[in-house]
């Protein structure tokens, strides 16, 4: 009876997600170069404009042949905060061998995912929602494994107030895609 509450629960969290992801509303989540909904005084997500000159800096270095590992020891050097510096966490990844700074994964990341700064589609102003999902195994629920969506199911939604990178970028990631 327990797993039917939950899985009642998630479809109903889900749908509600995708109503709001559908009528442009915020849907959760953080990105570097903007200011969260929830911390917004709109209450809607609006650009951090410190940030986003850092983020506009990126794709320049980057587009000038710089690689991501050159501009986060340029972005550390300059002492500029990195994307989870001003975050509360309370604990650290296992493993983890630096506890605040730039990485070079933070710019790249990875482009299969769009995780990374540069493969980011919301600097252009397009936001998108449900491009993966990560599933429970059925034997052991603490495992999970990351899936890519079919592009159907993706809602896209342009909101030319929060773009960052002017359009004529040609040399970057995110306009590629």
């Amino acid at each position: 009876m327990a797993d039917v509450y939950r899985d009642q629960i998630a479809y109903r969290t889900r749908r509600g997600l995708e109503g709001r992801a559908r009528n442009g509303k915020p849907t959760g989540g953080r990105a570097y170069g903007y200011i969260a909904a929830r911390d917004a005084a709109s209450g809607e997500r609006e650009i951090h404009s410190e940030q986003a000159e850092t983020v506009r800096r990126i794709f320049t270095w980057y587009a000038d042949g710089k690689s991501p590992r050159w501009i986060a020891a340029k972005l550390n050097e300059e002492g500029v905060p990195s994307p989870g510096s001003i975050w509360n966490r309370t604990s650290t990844r296992l493993n983890a061998k630096r506890t605040r700074g730039w990485v070079s994964t933070a710019i790249h990341g990875d482009r299969e995912r769009g995780t990374g700064i540069l493969n980011n589609p919301l600097y252009i102003g397009q936001l998108r929602w449900n491009r993966s999902t990560w599933k429970r195994s059925a034997a052991d629920s603490k495992q999970r494994r990351w899936q890519l969506n079919d592009s159907a199911q993706v809602v896209t939604q342009q909101d030319e107030r929060l773009r960052i990178l002017p359009q004529s970028r040609p040399a970057s990631r995110v306009s590629r895609e």
